[in-house]
């Protein structure tokens, strides 16, 4: 890779780490799709959300907001990023930025059984065919937003960093 610094892109981050970010997210997807078709739906649910995540922590990233451990960011998103976006993309970001919101809600929910009263929520057992499609639908539409948000607004093309590596 040419450049290292997002500052010679015009962003005030690391381009290393939003690569990286990129291609864990773009990995979580692919496998998010093959666990719908598996019927594997919580896991679809977990993999939707850890992609959402990472494309708000690429944005993040380009804001200049960086090292973030924890999975809950919508507040960050909403703060660091559609705050500092161009008008014209605000409403987009909003709106996806909700949509994403429901689903980090429910983050403990598809990862662990949990007891309700009496009764104990399994997650492989609870989730549906119907939630994991809609998951993967949020996350559809946000990478294209995300896509066309980052290389219009902050002339960041993630389709072009590549993989590289061993793999790519």
């Amino acid at each position: 890779m040419e450049n290292t610094k997002a500052e010679d892109k015009g962003i005030s981050a690391d381009l290393d780490m939003i690569r990286g970010f990129w291609i864990e997210a773009e990995d979580d997807l692919d496998a998010a799709e093959r666990l719908l078709i598996e019927g594997k739906y919580s896991k679809v649910m977990y993999l939707c959300a850890q992609f959402l995540e990472k494309l708000m922590k690429i944005c993040l990233t380009c804001e200049g907001v960086i090292d973030i451990k924890s999975h809950g960011i919508t507040g960050l998103f909403g703060k660091y990023v559609i705050a500092a976006s161009p008008k014209r993309w605000k409403d987009r970001l909003e709106k996806i930025g909700r949509q994403i919101k429901l689903i980090e809600r429910q983050y403990p929910k598809f990862r662990y059984p949990l007891r309700k009263g009496e009764d104990v929520w399994i997650p492989s057992l609870e989730y549906t065919k119907q939630d994991a499609y809609d998951a993967l639908e949020i996350s559809k539409k946000a990478k294209q937003i995300f896509l066309e948000f980052l290389k219009g607004a902050r002339s960041l093309d993630l389709k072009k960093l590549g993989k590289g590596g061993k793999n790519g």
